[in-house]
This record gives C-alpha cells, sequence and structure tokens, in this order.
C-alpha cells in the first residue's frame, strides 16, 4: 500500500475518534464548522490529509501484515489457457498433482489409509532390526539395540501425470500432447466443470481464454454451451 512516511499519519482508517481528535489538536488542524460529517471519521481524515499535503508530508510503498486474513477471503484464480502448444499439459499436471497432494497430507495422518500402510512398513523393518541385532550380538556383546525405521516422504511418490485419449478407431490411448488443439481446449472446459462441481461453495474465479476455438462448427457450438452452463453453475 501506499501511505505517509511519518508513522503519526499512517493507517489513518484504523485510528480511533479520540485518536484523530488528538491528532486534530496536536497539529492544530481545525475543521470549518459548515463542514459536512463535521465529527466524521471521514471528515477528520479528509483535513488531516489535506494538512500533510500543505506541509510536505511525503507517502511511500509499504507492505502491510495481512493481520486480519484478508487473503483466506479472496477467491483463487484458475487460468485455462487457449493454447498450450505440443508440449504435455503442464498446467493440468500442476493442478492434478496439487490434488495428490492434498490426498497423500490427509492419508498420511493419523490412523488414515497411508498412515496404517506407514505403521506396517515400520513393523517389518523392526522385525529386520530384531534378527540383525541378534546376529550382531554374536560378534559385539555389548550390543544394546538395533534400530532400523523408514523414512517415508508421500508428497514424492508422484511427481507428474500424463493424459491421453482412445477414441473408437485409436488401437492405443494417444497423448494429449499429440491430438490436436481442439481436443485439448475440450478437455480443458471438461476440467474446469469437474473443478466447478468439485469446488462448489469455494471462492474460485475461472479464467477460460478462448473457450471457442474449435476446427468444426458443430464442436465449437457445443463447447460454447457447455462453457456458459458451466459458467452460470459456478456463479450461481
Amino acid at each position: 500500500m501506499v501511505d505517509y512516511e511519518k508513522e503519526d499519519f499512517q493507517l489513518l482508517c484504523r485510528k480511533s475518534d479520540e485518536e484523530l481528535n488528538e491528532m486534530l489538536g496536536r497539529y492544530e488542524i481545525s475543521i470549518p464548522v459548515q463542514g459536512r460529517g463535521r465529527n466524521s471519521k471521514l471528515e477528520k481524515i479528509k483535513y488531516i490529509k489535506e494538512y500533510c499535503a500543505s506541509h510536505d508530508i511525503l507517502r511511500k510503498e509499504r507492505y502491510v501484515n495481512d493481520e486480519y486474513n484478508i487473503c483466506s477471503l479472496l477467491p483463487n484464480v484458475e487460468l485455462f489457457k487457449a493454447d498450450y502448444g505440443l508440449e504435455a499439459d503442464t498446467r493440468f499436471k500442476s493442478n492434478s498433482v496439487s490434488e495428490i497432494l492434498d490426498y497423500l497430507e490427509r492419508e498420511s495422518t493419523e490412523s488414515n489409509k497411508l498412515a496404517v500402510i506407514e505403521s506396517e512398513i515400520s513393523g517389518e523393518m523392526q522385525k529386520e532390526a530384531r534378527s540383525v541385532k541378534g546376529y550382531m550380538s554374536e560378534y559385539v556383546s555389548n550390543l544394546k539395540e538395533v534400530e532400523i525405521k523408514p523414512i517415508i516422504t508421500w508428497k514424492d511418490a508422484i511427481k507428474s501425470v500424463d493424459v491421453s485419449f482412445q477414441f473408437e478407431n485409436d488401437v492405443r490411448p494417444i497423448p494429449m500432447s499429440h491430438k490436436g488443439a481442439g481436443y485439448r481446449r475440450l478437455f480443458m472446459v471438461a476440467r474446469f466443470r469437474y473443478l466447478a462441481e468439485k469446488n462448489k461453495g469455494v471462492n474460485i474465479i475461472y479464467l477460460i481464454e478462448e473457450p471457442e476455438t474449435f476446427s468444426s462448427p458443430v464442436r465449437t457450438k457445443m463447447i460454447c454451451l457447455v462453457h456458459y452452463v458451466g459458467f452460470r453453475m459456478t456463479i450461481k
């Protein structure tokens, strides 16, 4: 934000009436009797700002900490570009991996699926440690304990995902990066609908660049209709 350099004049809107009145008296700032809303905070701040302007009290840019978690109230933004080029759809990959990471984090907490697996792995390694201790004790008489502890990082389990399509005349799935831009955009809008349905009630803004671009006029009409219905569903 841009605010005054002098600390006394910073964050005027957050000051109480008493603090503003004290400033008006200290700096001998007077408010005309005929002024509208003479006792309102806005009127007081208006004349304090006029005082700053006339006394060359400079302003500067500064960072404001998010004390009231305002950022948590702002919507997330998902951008669907018109064309990712011939390379793999990296934006889709990043979104998908993000969802996978959320799943891994959730399921690795106490009593959930991955936590149970982690416990079983740890148990198996402890069995191995006890056996190794028994054999080592034959060579080292003062050995007290052997511990084998797995270091499991679930977030590193999946780095990325690949997208392929298989249509009726295809003998095998074809990577999305090998299909035309129209199919990639159709996939883009389908994923938009998925995210809109999944994130109902969450503040999200979806930005779709050129959703109507398609080589087939019929499909262009269809994709525009899907986009419109999905957008209405999200806003509602």
